[in-house]
């Protein structure tokens, strides 16, 4: 039985809803994680225990966040409260430091209510802010007057990962623990060099964070965005990099997939997707099922296990295999559970 006398470091714990675990120490928390894994596994999809293994840990289990998103509200006495609105409910919990919230970013918080004061557009009565920093430390915000998260080229931030510099903009998905992603990209490396390869696919690529990290160990990298913003800093982030072998396309997977895989003459072709939590539509299952024999190993990077299970229990109907399931904690403090699952063609 897991003890539950750690001291929570924020005052809001149980309010706030952003944190469901800093009452654990962190090793109970990623073993609680595994539990929840297995359990679910087991419940909608059983497979042999063996293959899932311990959660890969983030080296940082506070101040990991490099975004946050906040409320802010003109109230009638012409105070201003600021804070997180806690799931389902319209009040504010006002605050003034994150432990979740990388540090630069937790300290900035009073000094963003007063630079948000300053600039308040008379009609105003609230806004949704969006805060966010990169490796320079530097914090950016948003949200106030229209355009306020667009970003031009000189302005992008960025992380260095494996000698690579990976720009994202305050409007694009990035993942939100840059610490970990370090340990992440030298894990998929070494498992990625223990197979044949020339190709690597990249669906639903985001900004190219896996794709243009791993491309030094392929010979063509392709990736699929349907987010316009998102395709953008992917090439960007090309030809930041000089890469003459990764090629970006700006369409939707379930569109972009079937071609392109008609179009691959390789052998060696390996898949990585990491879709959105509601996961793989029916018609991304039906193309990855039918081409099993093009693709041969397939890496799913899943941010909910609920759907990545029922994707996988369609996919190994007939055409895949599952080889190890490697849960990862990019969310620490939280119930989130990031999980890498490796697949082999059965075809």
């Amino acid at each position: 039985m897991l003890s539950l006398n750690t001291t929570p470091l924020c005052d809001f714990f149980g309010t706030c809803g952003g944190c469901s675990h800093q009452n654990l120490s962190y090793s109970e928390q990623l073993t609680l994680k595994k539990k929840h894994l297995l359990s679910l596994f087991d419940e909608l999809y059983p497979i042999d225990p063996s293959l899932i293994q311990d959660v890969l840990p983030s080296p940082t289990p506070y101040h990991f966040r490099h975004r946050i998103d906040l409320t802010i509200r003109k109230l009638k006495n012409n105070d201003f409260v600021m804070g997180y609105t806690p799931k389902g409910e319209k009040r504010i919990l006002e605050i003034e430091s994150c432990p979740i919230a990388r540090k630069e970013i937790s300290d900035f918080i009073p000094q963003l209510k007063k630079e948000a004061m300053a600039m308040w557009p008379p009609k105003y009565k609230r806004a949704n802010l969006t805060v966010r920093s990169d490796d320079t430390l530097k914090v950016r915000w948003g949200g106030i007057g229209k355009g306020s998260l667009k970003m031009k080229p000189h302005e992008y931030m960025y992380t260095s990962i494996q000698g690579r510099k990976i720009h994202y903009a305050m409007e694009t998905f990035f993942q939100a623990n840059l610490h970990i992603l370090p340990d992440v990209i030298t894990f998929l490396t070494n498992l990625l060099e223990t197979f044949p390869r020339h190709t690597l696919l990249d669906l639903y690529s985001g900004v190219g964070l896996f794709g243009i990290s791993l491309e030094k160990l392929f010979k063509k990298v392709i990736l699929i965005e349907d987010n316009k913003a998102s395709h953008e800093l992917a090439n960007f982030n090309i030809e930041y990099n000089n890469l003459k072998h990764v090629k970006a396309f700006n369409s939707s997977v379930e569109n972009a997939l079937p071609e392109i895989l008609s179009l691959v003459k390789e052998d060696f072709v390996i898949g990585m997707i990491d879709p959105p939590r509601k996961g793989l539509s029916s018609t991304v299952r039906d193309v990855l099922k039918t081409n099993a024999n093009k693709l041969k190993t397939l890496l799913y990077i899943s941010c909910n296990p609920e759907t990545l299970v029922r994707d996988l229990k369609d996919l190994c109907s007939e055409s895949w295999s599952i080889n190890k399931v490697y849960p990862m904690d990019f969310f620490p403090q939280t119930s989130h559970l990031e999980t890498c699952v490796l697949l082999e063609s059965q075809i």
